[in-house]
Parts: C-alpha cells; structure tokens; sequence
C-alpha cells in the first residue's frame, strides 16, 4: 500500500481514537481490535497493524484437525 493511502488510513484511524479517547475519558492506543497486530513501527502504526488485520481476515480459515480416533478393541478369544 502506498504511503499516501497509509497517511489517510492513519489520519481517519486517529481521528476517531482520538474521539473515542475523548469519550471514554481514557487514551484508546492499544484498546481496538487491531491493536494485536501493531508493531509500533514510526510511520503509520495504527494503518499498518489495520492493514494487518484485514489481511488477516482474508486468509481461509484453517480446519480443525480431527481427533484421532481410539483402536478398536479386539474382540476376546473364545476359550
């Protein structure tokens, strides 16, 4: 993504933290959901861990793996 879509990304995503951090009375950093994919990089942090976040909604999800299933028993020997 280029910077200048990274620069509008970044100047919406502080806008609204900044209302928000006004409305909670408390600074909102950290606080969304993609906050888990910030790196803290220098040039649009909240743009870049966003971009994160979507990218990772992208990805197919991956399929549980089954439970291996227990042997079956052996029937007992007749005496």
């Amino acid at each position: 993504m280029d910077n200048r879509k990274l620069e509008d990304l970044q100047r919406s995503l502080d806008i609204r933290k900044w209302h928000d951090s006004e409305d909670n009375g408390i600074d909102m950093c950290r606080h969304y959901e993609f906050c888990k994919f910030c790196k803290f990089e220098a040039d649009f942090p909240c743009a870049r861990a966003y971009n994160r976040m979507e990218l990772d909604k992208e990805k197919p999800a991956k399929k549980p793996e089954a439970a291996k299933k227990a042997p079956a028993k052996k029937p007992a020997a007749k005496k």
